[in-house]
Protein backbone atom coordinates (compact mmCIF):
# COMPACT_ATOMS: atom_id res chain seq x y z
CA UNK A 1 0.00 0.00 0.00
CA UNK A 2 1.20 3.52 -0.75
CA UNK A 3 0.97 6.50 1.53
CA UNK A 4 -2.40 7.68 0.30
CA UNK A 5 -4.02 4.31 0.94
CA UNK A 6 -3.94 2.61 -2.46
CA UNK A 7 -1.59 0.24 -4.25
CA UNK A 8 -0.39 2.74 -6.88
CA UNK A 9 -2.00 1.18 -9.90
CA UNK A 10 -1.43 -2.47 -9.09
CA UNK A 11 -3.64 -4.88 -11.03
CA UNK A 12 -5.25 -7.97 -9.65
CA UNK A 13 -7.37 -10.79 -10.98
CA UNK A 14 -9.77 -12.94 -9.03
CA UNK A 15 -9.90 -16.72 -9.49
CA UNK A 16 -13.36 -16.43 -11.01
CA UNK A 17 -12.12 -13.95 -13.61
CA UNK A 18 -9.33 -16.29 -14.52
CA UNK A 19 -11.70 -19.22 -14.86
CA UNK A 20 -14.07 -17.49 -17.28
CA UNK A 21 -11.57 -15.30 -19.07
CA UNK A 22 -12.89 -11.92 -17.85
CA UNK A 23 -10.57 -8.92 -18.39
CA UNK A 24 -8.16 -7.97 -15.61
CA UNK A 25 -9.58 -5.38 -13.24
CA UNK A 26 -7.48 -2.26 -12.87
CA UNK A 27 -7.20 -1.01 -9.24
CA UNK A 28 -5.50 2.21 -10.19
CA UNK A 29 -6.01 5.68 -8.73
CA UNK A 30 -9.36 6.11 -10.39
CA UNK A 31 -10.71 3.40 -8.09
CA UNK A 32 -8.26 3.67 -5.19
CA UNK A 33 -9.78 6.87 -3.80
CA UNK A 34 -12.84 4.99 -2.75
CA UNK A 35 -10.90 1.98 -1.55
CA UNK A 36 -8.66 4.16 0.55
CA UNK A 37 -11.49 5.89 2.39
CA UNK A 38 -13.82 2.95 2.85
CA UNK A 39 -12.76 -0.66 3.15
CA UNK A 40 -14.87 -2.60 0.66
CA UNK A 41 -15.90 -5.97 1.93
CA UNK A 42 -14.88 -8.85 -0.32
CA UNK A 43 -17.69 -11.02 -1.75
CA UNK A 44 -17.62 -14.60 -0.71
CA UNK A 45 -16.00 -16.92 -3.28
CA UNK A 46 -18.46 -18.99 -5.30
CA UNK A 47 -17.78 -22.23 -7.17
CA UNK A 48 -19.00 -22.46 -10.81
CA UNK A 49 -19.42 -25.53 -12.99
CA UNK A 50 -17.18 -25.70 -15.98
CA UNK A 51 -18.67 -25.46 -19.50
CA UNK A 52 -18.14 -29.14 -20.19
CA UNK A 53 -19.90 -30.14 -16.98
CA UNK A 54 -22.83 -27.89 -17.81
CA UNK A 55 -23.26 -29.31 -21.35
CA UNK A 56 -23.12 -32.81 -19.96
CA UNK A 57 -25.83 -32.00 -17.44
CA UNK A 58 -28.18 -30.13 -19.81
CA UNK A 59 -27.84 -30.88 -23.58
CA UNK A 60 -28.70 -27.70 -25.47
CA UNK A 61 -31.79 -27.95 -27.76
CA UNK A 62 -32.44 -31.66 -27.20
CA UNK A 63 -35.32 -32.84 -25.04
CA UNK A 64 -34.83 -35.65 -22.62
CA UNK A 65 -34.95 -39.13 -24.20
CA UNK A 66 -34.24 -37.95 -27.80
CA UNK A 67 -31.05 -39.07 -29.49
CA UNK A 68 -29.52 -37.60 -32.65
CA UNK A 69 -30.69 -39.05 -36.02
CA UNK A 70 -28.11 -41.44 -37.40
CA UNK A 71 -27.37 -42.21 -41.04
CA UNK A 72 -29.02 -45.61 -40.66
CA UNK A 73 -32.23 -43.93 -39.45
CA UNK A 74 -32.20 -41.56 -42.40
CA UNK A 75 -31.69 -44.43 -44.84
CA UNK A 76 -34.55 -46.38 -43.25
CA UNK A 77 -36.82 -43.34 -43.50
CA UNK A 78 -35.94 -42.91 -47.18
CA UNK A 79 -36.67 -46.57 -47.87
CA UNK A 80 -40.02 -46.33 -46.12
CA UNK A 81 -40.94 -43.23 -48.10
CA UNK A 82 -39.94 -44.89 -51.37
CA UNK A 83 -42.03 -47.95 -50.48
CA UNK A 84 -45.05 -45.75 -49.76
CA UNK A 85 -44.65 -43.98 -53.10
CA UNK A 86 -44.36 -47.29 -54.94
CA UNK A 87 -47.51 -48.52 -53.24
CA UNK A 88 -49.31 -45.38 -54.32
CA UNK A 89 -48.08 -45.85 -57.88
CA UNK A 90 -49.23 -49.48 -57.81
CA UNK A 91 -52.66 -48.34 -56.69
CA UNK A 92 -52.83 -46.00 -59.66
CA UNK A 93 -51.81 -48.87 -61.97
CA UNK A 94 -54.59 -50.95 -60.45
CA UNK A 95 -57.05 -48.17 -61.24
CA UNK A 96 -55.92 -48.38 -64.87
CA UNK A 97 -56.24 -52.16 -65.19
CA UNK A 98 -59.20 -52.53 -62.87
CA UNK A 99 -57.86 -55.83 -61.49
CA UNK A 100 -55.74 -56.24 -58.37
CA UNK A 101 -53.17 -59.08 -58.55
CA UNK A 102 -55.22 -61.51 -56.46
CA UNK A 103 -58.31 -60.92 -58.57
CA UNK A 104 -56.30 -61.62 -61.71
CA UNK A 105 -55.54 -65.12 -60.40
CA UNK A 106 -59.22 -65.64 -59.63
CA UNK A 107 -60.21 -64.55 -63.14
CA UNK A 108 -57.63 -66.91 -64.64
CA UNK A 109 -59.00 -69.80 -62.60
CA UNK A 110 -62.57 -69.00 -63.67
CA UNK A 111 -61.54 -68.81 -67.33
CA UNK A 112 -59.77 -72.15 -67.07
CA UNK A 113 -62.93 -73.67 -65.60
CA UNK A 114 -65.01 -72.26 -68.46
CA UNK A 115 -62.48 -73.64 -70.94
CA UNK A 116 -62.80 -77.10 -69.44
CA UNK A 117 -66.60 -76.93 -69.71
CA UNK A 118 -66.33 -75.84 -73.36
CA UNK A 119 -63.94 -78.69 -74.08
CA UNK A 120 -66.47 -81.13 -72.65
CA UNK A 121 -69.14 -79.59 -74.89
CA UNK A 122 -66.88 -79.98 -77.93
CA UNK A 123 -66.17 -83.58 -76.97
CA UNK A 124 -69.92 -84.25 -76.74
CA UNK A 125 -70.38 -82.75 -80.22
CA UNK A 126 -67.61 -84.99 -81.56
CA UNK A 127 -69.17 -88.13 -80.10
CA UNK A 128 -72.58 -87.17 -81.46
CA UNK A 129 -71.09 -86.63 -84.92
CA UNK A 130 -69.32 -89.98 -84.87
CA UNK A 131 -72.53 -91.77 -83.91
CA UNK A 132 -74.39 -90.14 -86.78
CA UNK A 133 -71.58 -90.89 -89.21
CA UNK A 134 -71.75 -94.58 -88.31
CA UNK A 135 -75.31 -94.67 -89.73
CA UNK A 136 -74.20 -93.41 -93.16
CA UNK A 137 -73.42 -95.70 -96.09
CA UNK A 138 -69.78 -96.81 -96.46
CA UNK A 139 -68.82 -94.14 -98.99
CA UNK A 140 -70.38 -91.44 -96.79
CA UNK A 141 -68.50 -92.70 -93.77
CA UNK A 142 -65.24 -92.68 -95.73
CA UNK A 143 -65.73 -89.08 -96.91
CA UNK A 144 -66.78 -87.82 -93.47
CA UNK A 145 -63.98 -89.55 -91.61
CA UNK A 146 -61.40 -88.35 -94.12
CA UNK A 147 -62.56 -84.76 -93.81
CA UNK A 148 -62.57 -84.91 -90.02
CA UNK A 149 -59.06 -86.43 -89.90
CA UNK A 150 -57.73 -83.81 -92.32
CA UNK A 151 -59.26 -80.96 -90.31
CA UNK A 152 -57.95 -82.53 -87.12
CA UNK A 153 -54.41 -82.54 -88.49
CA UNK A 154 -54.69 -78.89 -89.48
CA UNK A 155 -56.07 -78.06 -86.06
CA UNK A 156 -53.24 -79.90 -84.30
CA UNK A 157 -50.73 -78.01 -86.44
CA UNK A 158 -52.38 -74.69 -85.52
CA UNK A 159 -52.22 -75.54 -81.82
CA UNK A 160 -48.54 -76.51 -82.06
CA UNK A 161 -47.72 -73.36 -84.04
CA UNK A 162 -49.39 -71.09 -81.50
CA UNK A 163 -47.72 -72.90 -78.60
CA UNK A 164 -44.34 -72.49 -80.28
CA UNK A 165 -44.96 -68.78 -80.75
CA UNK A 166 -45.83 -68.32 -77.08
CA UNK A 167 -42.67 -70.16 -76.03
CA UNK A 168 -40.34 -68.28 -78.39
CA UNK A 169 -41.69 -64.73 -78.31
CA UNK A 170 -41.17 -62.25 -75.53
CA UNK A 171 -43.97 -61.08 -73.30
CA UNK A 172 -45.85 -57.92 -74.26
CA UNK A 173 -44.46 -54.59 -72.99
CA UNK A 174 -47.75 -52.79 -72.19
CA UNK A 175 -46.50 -49.21 -71.74
CA UNK A 176 -49.44 -47.06 -70.60
CA UNK A 177 -49.02 -43.43 -71.59
CA UNK A 178 -52.04 -42.32 -69.55
CA UNK A 179 -50.57 -43.87 -66.40
CA UNK A 180 -47.26 -42.06 -66.91
CA UNK A 181 -49.08 -38.77 -67.40
CA UNK A 182 -51.13 -39.28 -64.24
CA UNK A 183 -47.99 -40.06 -62.26
CA UNK A 184 -46.24 -36.94 -63.54
CA UNK A 185 -49.16 -34.76 -62.41
CA UNK A 186 -48.64 -35.84 -58.80
CA UNK A 187 -45.75 -33.94 -57.27
CA UNK A 188 -44.78 -36.76 -54.93
CA UNK A 189 -44.79 -39.29 -57.82
CA UNK A 190 -42.90 -37.33 -60.45
CA UNK A 191 -39.65 -39.10 -59.66
CA UNK A 192 -41.36 -42.48 -60.11
CA UNK A 193 -42.90 -41.26 -63.37
CA UNK A 194 -39.46 -40.22 -64.58
CA UNK A 195 -37.95 -43.59 -63.71
CA UNK A 196 -40.79 -45.49 -65.34
CA UNK A 197 -40.62 -43.38 -68.47
CA UNK A 198 -36.91 -44.08 -68.83
CA UNK A 199 -37.48 -47.79 -68.29
CA UNK A 200 -40.27 -47.79 -70.89
CA UNK A 201 -38.09 -46.03 -73.44
CA UNK A 202 -35.24 -48.47 -72.80
CA UNK A 203 -37.57 -51.47 -73.32
CA UNK A 204 -39.08 -50.01 -76.48
CA UNK A 205 -35.62 -49.24 -77.89
CA UNK A 206 -34.57 -52.84 -77.30
CA UNK A 207 -37.83 -53.98 -78.90
CA UNK A 208 -36.98 -51.95 -82.00
CA UNK A 209 -33.47 -53.40 -82.17
CA UNK A 210 -34.75 -56.98 -81.88
CA UNK A 211 -37.65 -56.65 -84.34
CA UNK A 212 -36.90 -58.86 -87.40
CA UNK A 213 -36.39 -56.43 -90.28
CA UNK A 214 -33.31 -58.01 -91.87
CA UNK A 215 -33.44 -58.87 -95.59
CA UNK A 216 -33.79 -62.55 -94.69
CA UNK A 217 -36.96 -61.81 -92.69
CA UNK A 218 -38.88 -60.19 -95.54
CA UNK A 219 -40.44 -63.46 -96.66
CA UNK A 220 -41.88 -64.17 -93.23
CA UNK A 221 -43.12 -60.59 -92.90
CA UNK A 222 -44.81 -60.88 -96.29
CA UNK A 223 -46.56 -64.04 -95.09
CA UNK A 224 -47.94 -62.03 -92.17
CA UNK A 225 -49.34 -59.43 -94.60
CA UNK A 226 -46.63 -56.74 -94.78
CA UNK A 227 -46.07 -55.02 -98.10
CA UNK A 228 -42.64 -54.04 -99.38
CA UNK A 229 -43.35 -50.35 -98.79
CA UNK A 230 -44.47 -51.04 -95.21
CA UNK A 231 -41.28 -52.99 -94.46
CA UNK A 232 -39.21 -50.10 -95.82
CA UNK A 233 -41.24 -47.63 -93.77
CA UNK A 234 -40.63 -49.69 -90.61
CA UNK A 235 -36.88 -49.59 -91.24
CA UNK A 236 -36.99 -45.83 -91.75
CA UNK A 237 -39.05 -45.24 -88.61
CA UNK A 238 -36.78 -47.49 -86.56
CA UNK A 239 -33.64 -45.66 -87.73
CA UNK A 240 -35.17 -42.32 -86.80
CA UNK A 241 -36.34 -43.49 -83.38
CA UNK A 242 -32.91 -44.96 -82.59
CA UNK A 243 -31.01 -41.91 -83.87
CA UNK A 244 -28.76 -40.77 -80.97
CA UNK A 245 -28.58 -37.21 -82.29
CA UNK A 246 -32.29 -36.71 -81.62
CA UNK A 247 -32.95 -36.24 -77.93
CA UNK A 248 -36.67 -35.67 -77.28
CA UNK A 249 -38.21 -36.14 -73.87
CA UNK A 250 -39.25 -39.63 -72.85
CA UNK A 251 -42.94 -38.88 -73.27
CA UNK A 252 -42.41 -37.36 -76.71
CA UNK A 253 -40.33 -40.36 -77.78
CA UNK A 254 -43.04 -42.83 -76.65
CA UNK A 255 -45.75 -40.85 -78.44
CA UNK A 256 -43.61 -40.76 -81.58
CA UNK A 257 -43.15 -44.53 -81.39
CA UNK A 258 -46.89 -45.03 -81.03
CA UNK A 259 -47.79 -42.68 -83.88
CA UNK A 260 -45.17 -43.83 -86.39
CA UNK A 261 -43.90 -47.37 -85.81
CA UNK A 262 -46.78 -48.97 -83.90
CA UNK A 263 -49.39 -47.50 -86.23
CA UNK A 264 -47.93 -49.49 -89.14
CA UNK A 265 -48.06 -52.70 -87.14
CA UNK A 266 -51.65 -51.96 -86.14
CA UNK A 267 -52.72 -51.39 -89.74
CA UNK A 268 -51.21 -54.71 -90.87
CA UNK A 269 -52.78 -56.51 -87.88
CA UNK A 270 -56.26 -55.15 -88.62
CA UNK A 271 -55.95 -56.22 -92.25
CA UNK A 272 -55.06 -59.73 -91.09
CA UNK A 273 -58.13 -59.83 -88.83
CA UNK A 274 -60.40 -58.76 -91.70
CA UNK A 275 -58.83 -61.35 -94.00
CA UNK A 276 -59.39 -64.18 -91.53
CA UNK A 277 -62.94 -63.03 -90.79
CA UNK A 278 -63.89 -63.18 -94.48
CA UNK A 279 -62.24 -66.56 -94.95
CA UNK A 280 -63.90 -68.17 -91.95
CA UNK A 281 -67.29 -66.80 -92.99
CA UNK A 282 -66.99 -68.36 -96.44
CA UNK A 283 -65.59 -71.64 -95.06
CA UNK A 284 -68.34 -72.16 -92.49
CA UNK A 285 -70.99 -71.27 -95.04
CA UNK A 286 -69.71 -74.09 -97.28
CA UNK A 287 -69.17 -76.64 -94.48
CA UNK A 288 -71.90 -79.29 -94.47
CA UNK A 289 -71.60 -80.37 -90.84
CA UNK A 290 -71.63 -78.46 -87.51
CA UNK A 291 -68.51 -80.27 -86.26
CA UNK A 292 -66.63 -79.06 -89.31
CA UNK A 293 -67.76 -75.52 -88.50
CA UNK A 294 -66.32 -75.93 -85.03
CA UNK A 295 -62.99 -77.25 -86.26
CA UNK A 296 -62.70 -74.55 -88.92
CA UNK A 297 -63.41 -71.76 -86.43
CA UNK A 298 -60.91 -73.13 -83.91
CA UNK A 299 -58.25 -73.52 -86.57
CA UNK A 300 -58.79 -70.01 -87.96
CA UNK A 301 -58.80 -68.48 -84.47
CA UNK A 302 -55.51 -70.09 -83.49
CA UNK A 303 -53.82 -69.24 -86.79
CA UNK A 304 -55.02 -65.65 -86.59
CA UNK A 305 -53.68 -65.23 -83.05
CA UNK A 306 -50.38 -66.77 -84.18
CA UNK A 307 -50.10 -64.29 -87.06
CA UNK A 308 -50.93 -61.36 -84.81
CA UNK A 309 -48.20 -62.40 -82.39
CA UNK A 310 -45.81 -62.62 -85.34
CA UNK A 311 -46.78 -59.17 -86.60
CA UNK A 312 -46.00 -57.57 -83.24
CA UNK A 313 -43.19 -60.06 -82.45
CA UNK A 314 -44.70 -60.32 -78.98
CA UNK A 315 -46.95 -62.62 -77.00
CA UNK A 316 -49.69 -61.76 -74.54
CA UNK A 317 -49.50 -62.13 -70.77
CA UNK A 318 -50.49 -65.40 -69.13
CA UNK A 319 -53.91 -64.04 -68.21
CA UNK A 320 -54.33 -62.70 -71.73
CA UNK A 321 -53.43 -66.09 -73.20
CA UNK A 322 -56.02 -67.83 -71.03
CA UNK A 323 -58.64 -65.26 -72.07
CA UNK A 324 -57.84 -65.73 -75.77
CA UNK A 325 -58.02 -69.54 -75.56
CA UNK A 326 -61.31 -69.35 -73.68
CA UNK A 327 -62.84 -67.04 -76.29
CA UNK A 328 -61.58 -69.25 -79.12
CA UNK A 329 -63.18 -72.32 -77.52
CA UNK A 330 -66.41 -70.41 -76.96
CA UNK A 331 -66.48 -69.32 -80.61
CA UNK A 332 -65.82 -72.87 -81.73
CA UNK A 333 -68.62 -74.25 -79.60
CA UNK A 334 -71.07 -71.58 -80.77
CA UNK A 335 -70.10 -72.24 -84.39
CA UNK A 336 -71.17 -75.85 -83.92
CA UNK A 337 -74.56 -74.72 -82.60
CA UNK A 338 -74.93 -71.89 -85.09
CA UNK A 339 -76.33 -74.03 -87.88
CA UNK A 340 -79.30 -75.12 -85.81
CA UNK A 341 -79.93 -71.57 -84.59
CA UNK A 342 -79.73 -70.00 -88.06
CA UNK A 343 -81.90 -72.66 -89.65
CA UNK A 344 -84.71 -71.92 -87.20
CA UNK A 345 -84.41 -68.18 -87.80
CA UNK A 346 -84.25 -68.68 -91.57
CA UNK A 347 -87.41 -70.78 -91.52
CA UNK A 348 -89.33 -68.02 -89.76
CA UNK A 349 -87.95 -65.38 -92.12
CA UNK A 350 -88.82 -67.30 -95.28
CA UNK A 351 -92.26 -68.09 -93.94
CA UNK A 352 -92.86 -64.41 -93.31
CA UNK A 353 -91.55 -63.27 -96.70
CA UNK A 354 -93.00 -65.94 -98.99
CA UNK A 355 -96.01 -67.17 -97.05
CA UNK A 356 -97.63 -70.55 -97.35
CA UNK A 357 -98.45 -70.16 -101.07
CA UNK A 358 -94.82 -70.27 -102.19
CA UNK A 359 -93.50 -73.57 -103.62
CA UNK A 360 -91.70 -75.83 -101.22
CA UNK A 361 -88.54 -75.94 -103.34
CA UNK A 362 -88.26 -72.16 -103.34
CA UNK A 363 -88.79 -72.05 -99.61
CA UNK A 364 -86.11 -74.69 -99.09
CA UNK A 365 -83.54 -72.88 -101.24
CA UNK A 366 -84.22 -69.51 -99.65
CA UNK A 367 -84.10 -71.06 -96.20
CA UNK A 368 -80.71 -72.57 -96.95
CA UNK A 369 -79.31 -69.33 -98.34
CA UNK A 370 -80.56 -67.23 -95.43
CA UNK A 371 -79.32 -69.73 -92.85
CA UNK A 372 -75.85 -70.09 -94.35
CA UNK A 373 -75.54 -66.34 -94.84
CA UNK A 374 -76.43 -65.66 -91.22
CA UNK A 375 -74.05 -68.38 -90.07
CA UNK A 376 -71.18 -66.96 -92.12
CA UNK A 377 -71.85 -63.43 -90.85
CA UNK A 378 -72.02 -64.50 -87.21
CA UNK A 379 -68.81 -66.56 -87.37
CA UNK A 380 -66.98 -63.77 -89.16
CA UNK A 381 -68.04 -61.17 -86.59
CA UNK A 382 -67.05 -63.40 -83.67
CA UNK A 383 -63.62 -63.98 -85.16
CA UNK A 384 -63.19 -60.27 -85.80
CA UNK A 385 -63.97 -59.48 -82.17
CA UNK A 386 -61.39 -62.02 -81.06
CA UNK A 387 -58.80 -60.49 -83.36
CA UNK A 388 -59.38 -56.91 -82.19
CA UNK A 389 -59.19 -58.02 -78.54
CA UNK A 390 -55.88 -59.76 -79.26
CA UNK A 391 -54.49 -56.61 -80.89
CA UNK A 392 -55.31 -54.58 -77.79
CA UNK A 393 -53.40 -57.10 -75.66
CA UNK A 394 -50.36 -57.10 -77.97
CA UNK A 395 -49.89 -53.37 -78.59
CA UNK A 396 -46.64 -52.24 -76.90
CA UNK A 397 -48.00 -48.76 -76.10
CA UNK A 398 -51.61 -48.56 -74.92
Amino acid sequence: MSANGHDGGKTEQSPDDHAYGNPIRNTSASQGSIAGSVAMPRAPQQSYATEGEYRAAVPYGEPDGVRPVSEADQAAAEREKAAQLMDLAAQMDQEETGLPPWLGHVVAAVLLGISCILLLGLLATLLQTLSRTAQLPPWGQYVTYSALVLLGCFLAYSIASLAGAFLSLRKGLRVRVETLERLSRRSELRQIALVRSREAVAKLRQYLRDYPLAPGDERQLAAFGFTTSEIGSLREKRARLLDPSLQPSDTEWIESFQASYQSILGEVARRAVSRYSIKIGAATAAAPHPLMDTMLVLMASLRMVRDLCGIYDLRTSNLGAVAIVTRALAHGYLAGQMQEITEGAAERITGTLLGEAAPGVLQGVLKKLVGKGAEALANGLMLRRLGLATIRLLEPVA
